[in-house]
């Protein structure tokens, strides 16, 4: 749910209430969780960033690889206190609410608000210390995601460069996911 609240975020320029059948419509197709999909139940954090990875290539949703690791890095930098959480998933109810709110948003968004208050409400009863131990290890994973993302990327660069025939043995620098690296021979 946090990684579609980043994505939609983003993906709307931080301002989602410009068009909220739209965003809904975002973050419905982004949340496997929150669109009743059960077919798609989480059992680890990777199985999860694989699902809004795979769902953020639909029409809907679709940008880029780099862009998705963006908004998981946002989603990191939500992770980097409990309070941010609670936040982030309140924020996401009201997009949700003002697309209900605005027009009759269907069952379906009707539901995945109801979703939205349990989950709000089981992680603000929660203690402290329980809260930090799953934010740590949610950004760690994050954290794992996106370097295997970068290496990916920064390796297909790599390849599409010596298939173009520039390798003029000068080094290369392919930039992203908030670093760089140098690659010998591009």
């Amino acid at each position: 749910m946090l990684a579609c609240y980043t994505y939609t975020y983003r993906l709307f320029d931080c301002n989602p209430t410009v068009d909220t059948a739209d965003a809904a419509r975002c973050v419905l197709q982004l949340s496997a969780a929150l669109n009743g999909d059960e077919r798609e139940a989480y059992v680890s954090a990777h199985a999860a960033l694989q699902s809004v990875s795979s769902r953020s290539s639909h029409p809907v949703t679709r940008t880029s690889r780099e862009f998705t690791a963006a908004s998981l890095l946002d989603a990191r930098a939500v992770l980097s206190a409990p309070g941010f959480v609670a936040l982030a998933l309140c924020d996401l109810h009201a997009i949700l609410s003002a697309r209900h709110g605005a027009k009759r948003g269907g069952r379906q968004v009707e539901l995945a608000c109801r979703k939205l208050v349990f989950v709000t409400s089981w992680w603000c009863s929660q203690e402290a210390d329980a809260l930090s131990g799953i934010c740590a290890d949610l950004s760690a994973e994050i954290g794992t995601w996106c370097t295997e993302l970068g290496s990916q990327l920064a390796g297909e660069e790599a390849v599409a460069r010596a298939v173009a025939g520039a390798g003029s043995g000068a080094l290369g620098v392919v930039r992203g996911l908030g670093h760089a690296r140098i690659l010998p021979g591009s």
